[in-house]
C-alpha cells in the first residue's frame, strides 16, 4: 500500500449489523484500489463489530477495526482521523454506499483542479430503490467566501460530512465537537474558513440510505429536547464567528425553522410541548425570533413575536392530525384561546 495519494475511508459504526456488511461491499467494488478503511465501532450492541471481525478475515481490502465504548459520531470520526494514515480523507456513515468510481474520481479531480476538498452530488435511496436525486448544482470550482455565503447552510449536501474528499493537511487542527445534532455542519463550517477551494462535481457518486429506524429514535422526546439545546448551541458559535450579515440571516432563519420543528415532533409523539411563553421569551431565542426573515414559517413567527402561542400551538396540533380527530382536536384549539 503506497502512502502516497493513500485515501483513509473512515466510518463511525453503532449498532449497524444490517446495514454495514453493503456499506463494505460499496467499498470492496472501488476501481481505485490505493485506500484504506478505519471502522471505529462505537460501542455497538449488535454483531457489528463480529461482521466487521469477518471481513477483515476475508482480507479482500485493507480494514482497520478500532472499538470503544459509545461516545457518539463527533469523536468517533477524530477518533478515525487520530488513526488515518492517508493523505485524503473521506466520511462515509455505516448504512450508506459508495459509487464504484467515488474513490477513483473524487481523486482524480482533487489533483486535476488543485482544490483542497472535493465534493459530489447524491441519491437518497430506501429499500434499495431511489426516491431522490440531490441538488442541482453544476460542476465546477467555488470559493471559499461564495461557499459559506451561498451554499453551507443552504441544503444537506453541504451541511453533511459525507460524500466529499478532502485533503487531510486541510484538516489541521480542526475536531468535531461533541453535539448530538449539528456537528457535521460545525466541522464543515471550521473547515471551509480554512481553505480556498472546493471543486462540486455534479455526478451522483454517494448513495445515502433512509434509515426509518434512525428517525424514529430520534424522535424520542428526550432526544427531541436534547436536539433542540444542541441545536440552538451551534448555531449560536457560527453565528457569533460570522460579520456577513447576510449569513447571520440565514443562520436566525435556520435555527428558527429548527425549533418549530422540534415542537411539531414534540406532538406527534403526543407529548407536551415546552411552555412556549417561558421558551420564546427566553432573551436568546427572543432575540432571534425578532431577526427571522424566513418564508417557511414567517406567519407564526410573527404570531409568537405578537405572543400568540396559541397559535402556535393549534399548528402543532393540526400537522399530524388525523382527520378522525379533527373535532377533538379543534375544541382544544378553542380551549387555549379562550386561555
Amino acid at each position: 500500500m503506497n502512502k502516497k495519494n493513500l485515501i483513509s475511508v473512515i466510518i463511525p459504526a453503532y449498532n449497524c449489523q444490517n446495514v454495514i456488511e453493503k456499506c463494505i461491499y460499496s467499498l470492496e467494488k472501488q476501481t481505485y484500489k490505493n485506500f484504506e478503511v478505519i471502522v471505529i465501532n462505537d460501542g455497538s450492541k449488535d454483531n457489528t463489530e463480529k461482521i466487521i471481525e469477518n471481513k477483515i478475515k476475508e482480507n479482500k481490502i485493507k480494514i482497520k477495526l478500532i472499538s470503544q465504548k459509545n461516545v457518539g459520531p463527533g469523536r468517533t470520526r477524530n477518533r478515525g482521523i487520530e488513526a488515518s494514515s492517508g493523505e485524503f480523507i473521506t466520511f462515509v456513515d455505516a448504512d450508506d454506499e459508495l459509487n464504484e468510481n467515488f474513490l477513483k474520481k473524487m481523486h482524480e479531480y482533487i489533483n486535476k483542479f488543485n482544490v483542497q476538498i472535493v465534493r459530489c452530488n447524491y441519491k437518497i435511496k430506501k429499500n434499495n430503490k431511489s426516491i431522490s436525486s440531490g441538488v442541482d448544482y453544476n460542476s465546477g470550482i467555488i470559493n471559499r467566501d461564495d461557499l459559506i455565503r451561498d451554499y453551507l447552510f443552504d441544503n444537506v449536501i453541504w451541511n453533511s460530512v459525507w460524500g466529499q474528499l478532502i485533503r487531510k493537511e486541510s484538516i489541521g487542527n480542526t475536531k468535531f465537537e461533541d453535539y448530538r445534532i449539528g456537528e457535521d455542519l460545525l466541522f464543515n463550517f471550521y473547515l471551509y474558513k480554512n481553505i480556498n477551494s472546493v471543486y462540486y462535481t455534479e455526478e451522483v457518486l454517494y448513495y445515502y440510505n433512509f434509515n426509518e429506524n434512525g428517525i424514529t429514535k430520534k424522535l424520542e422526546e428526550k432526544n427531541i429536547k436534547a436536539n433542540l439545546e444542541d441545536n440552538i448551541k451551534y448555531n449560536e458559535k457560527i453565528y457569533n464567528e460570522l460579520n456577513d450579515n447576510k449569513i447571520k440571516k440565514k443562520i436566525v432563519n435556520r435555527c428558527i425553522n429548527m425549533i418549530i420543528s422540534y415542537q411539531l415532533q414534540l406532538v406527534y409523539l403526543n407529548q407536551k410541548s415546552i411552555k412556549l411563553k417561558e421558551f420564546f421569551e427566553n432573551p436568546k431565542i427572543s432575540k432571534l425570533i425578532d431577526e427571522y426573515n424566513g418564508e417557511k414559517y414567517r406567519w407564526l413567527v410573527y404570531n409568537i413575536k405578537k405572543k400568540r402561542y396559541y397559535i402556535l400551538k393549534a399548528y402543532c396540533i393540526l400537522y399530524y392530525i388525523p382527520l378522525k380527530k379533527i373535532k377533538e382536536c379543534l375544541k382544544k384549539i378553542l380551549k387555549m384561546v379562550k386561555q
